[in-house]
């Protein structure tokens, strides 16, 4: 009985972190999806500001956890907003999402045309900006300072549960095309 018992304490562990850990990668996901939706419609940022023309974006950094955000202001591409993510009045931050406790966002790959990731990035900015649907990246080396990465095709962002060393991705092209593996 206590061998059974201990295995089944030990798979409802795991199962319960993979679960976590896939919720996890399809919030993400749909926090993407509504950066694209949202830049490629009509959408005013907020009522009675006539500011229609904003792109959408999320932004992930390695550590933490990821924002959704409009690119206001210089309209450069990237999260100008505080690492607080102040909402409201004219911020760039619409909605700060943390991982859940014991997920990470491990690693941030650049994906290029010939499929070779490059993996030494800590974080990426993803707009989209009306009327194209294609997403736009910005990327930041680990210390967080803009890089330049030519012939890109993509993205994908590693979540990792530090108990059970499960990795779940999401993985963003510039054809807007959005997909977890």
């Amino acid at each position: 009985m206590t061998l059974i018992m201990g295995t089944v304490l030990t798979s409802q562990s795991t199962y319960s972190e993979g679960t976590l850990l896939n919720n996890t990668a399809v919030d993400a996901s749909l926090i993407v999806r509504q950066a694209q939706v949202s830049g490629v419609s009509v959408r005013e940022f907020q009522p009675g500001t006539g500011d229609f023309d904003s792109a959408y974006g999320a932004m992930f950094q390695r550590g933490l956890g990821y924002y959704f955000f409009a690119d206001r202001g210089s309209k450069n591409g990237i999260y100008d907003g505080d690492a607080a993510c102040t909402t409201g009045s004219n911020n760039e931050c619409l909605q700060e999402k943390d991982v859940p406790s014991g997920v990470s966002v491990s690693s941030i790959c650049s994906i290029s045309t010939s499929d070779i990731e490059s993996c030494n990035i800590g974080r990426v900015d993803i707009t989209f900006v009306r009327p194209n649907v294609d997403a736009r990246f910005v990327f930041w080396d680990l210390s967080i300072n803009p890089m330049a990465v030519s012939s890109v095709k993509g993205v994908r962002i590693t979540f990792h549960t530090a108990a059970s060393g499960l990795n779940k991705s999401i993985v963003v092209y510039t054809t807007g095309q959005i997909s977890i593996q």
